[in-house]
């Protein structure tokens, strides 16, 4: 069991990449992940916060999870269980 030490290197060292991610994306794409990624807003509140329709809000996230699973930061759902 890692300790205390540990994780909060570990949590430091996912910050940093889920930083640089950010920097590779689009404004829009950058404020969709930071709400619906980080902050944990549904995409119909996302949608809300930006001004913006859900279904655009899903795409724009849709597009961010991809550009970030090309840098491997991310798993899609379900995807460990296929490991």
């Amino acid at each position: 069991m890692p300790d205390l030490q540990d994780r909060q290197i570990g949590d430091a060292d996912s910050l940093i990449d889920f930083d640089r991610a950010l920097q590779q994306l689009t404004t829009v794409q950058r404020k969709v992940a930071v709400l619906v990624l980080a902050l944990e807003y549904t995409p119909a509140e996302a949608a809300q916060v930006l001004g913006l329709n859900e279904s655009t809000v899903r795409s724009h996230l849709h597009r961010t999870r991809l550009q970030i699973k090309k840098q491997h930061l991310i798993d899609e759902p379900g995807e460990e269980e296929n490991r």
